[in-house]
């Protein structure tokens, strides 16, 4: 197990962007930092068959953003980005990866509620 809790081989992230070399956001409402937009820093991601939990866990710790998964929320989820993602477009890239496997992330107070896309919908999320 690395530092993260996961298995060796689940998640990759590139030597010089592992969350402890990014300073943790102040988190206030909205629950995504403004300046996490303007952020030029690049990650490199890539997950194979990897636990979304793990997946929230992991961008969670390099954003500081605050994700709270319904308890429904599971699965595996497999990414593959070649090329570095800038931080500030880091969300944006989860929000895609939960939009495949059926989810939705859902904005309240200081943090980001992941429920299932018909959830969202049908609460008018």
């Amino acid at each position: 197990m690395n530092r993260f809790g996961q298995q060796q081989g689940d998640a990759v992230t590139s030597a010089g962007a592992q969350p402890s070399s990014v300073p943790a956001q102040d988190i206030a409402s909205p629950a995504i930092p403004g300046s996490l937009q303007d952020r030029d820093e690049l990650v490199q991601v890539n997950f194979e068959d990897v636990e979304i939990r793990t997946v929230l866990k992991t961008i969670g710790e390099i954003t500081g953003i605050n994700f709270i998964p319904h308890q429904s929320v599971s699965g595996t989820v497999t990414v593959m980005s070649p090329t570095p993602i800038r931080l500030g477009d880091i969300y944006p890239f989860l929000q895609s990866i939960l939009d495949v496997a059926g989810y939705a992330a859902v904005e309240a107070d200081n943090v980001v509620k992941i429920v299932p896309k018909a959830e969202a919908t049908k609460r008018n999320l």
